[in-house]
C-alpha cells in the first residue's frame, strides 16, 4: 500500500511540476490572510478587522507574489507575472471571503460588493509588486557577482 501511495505522489509531482509555484503561492496567501486576520481579531478586537483587512491583503499578496516568482520553474517573465497576478487576485478573493464571513457571523451584515472590487485590485497590484521585488533582488544579486 505504501508503494502505491508513493507512486501516486511521484506521478503527481511529475505532472504538476509547472503548477507547484502557483499552488505554493495560493496556500501561502490564504494561510497568511487567515493568520493575520486572527491576530488582528485577538489583539485589536473583531470590529477592527474591517479597517485592517486591506493592509492584510496587500501584505499577503506581495508575499505570495514574491514566493511565486522565486519558485517558478519557467524562464518566461510574462508567465511569471501572470502567476503573480493570479495569486494576488486569489488572495484578494480569499480576503473578501474571510471579511464576508466575519461580517455575517459576528455582525449580521453583508460585506459590500465594492469591497470585493477593492480587495481584488489590491491583491492584483500587490501580487505584481511582490513579483517585481523578487525580480529586482535577483537582478541585484546577479549584478553583485
Amino acid at each position: 500500500m505504501k508503494s502505491f501511495v508513493d507512486s501516486i505522489v511521484e506521478y503527481l509531482e511529475v505532472k504538476l511540476q509547472r503548477w507547484k509555484a502557483l499552488f505554493n503561492g495560493l496556500i501561502t496567501g490564504a494561510g497568511s490572510v487567515l493568520a493575520l486576520a486572527f491576530i488582528v481579531c485577538i489583539v485589536f478586537g473583531i470590529y477592527r478587522v474591517d479597517s485592517f483587512m486591506p493592509f492584510i491583503i496587500g501584505y499577503c499578496s506581495a508575499n505570495s507574489g514574491f514566493k511565486v516568482w522565486g519558485k517558478s520553474d519557467t524562464e518566461d517573465r510574462h508567465k511569471r507575472r501572470l502567476q503573480c497576478g493570479i495569486v494576488g487576485i486569489a488572495t484578494g478573493l480569499f480576503g473578501y471571503f474571510v471579511q464576508y464571513q466575519i461580517n455575517w457571523h459576528f455582525f449580521g451584515v453583508l460585506a459590500p460588493f465594492t469591497m470585493l472590487l477593492f480587495f481584488l485590485a489590491i491583491g492584483l497590484f500587490m501580487g505584481l509588486i511582490g513579483g517585481w521585488l523578487k525580480s529586482a533582488t535577483e537582478r541585484s544579486r546577479d549584478f553583485q557577482r
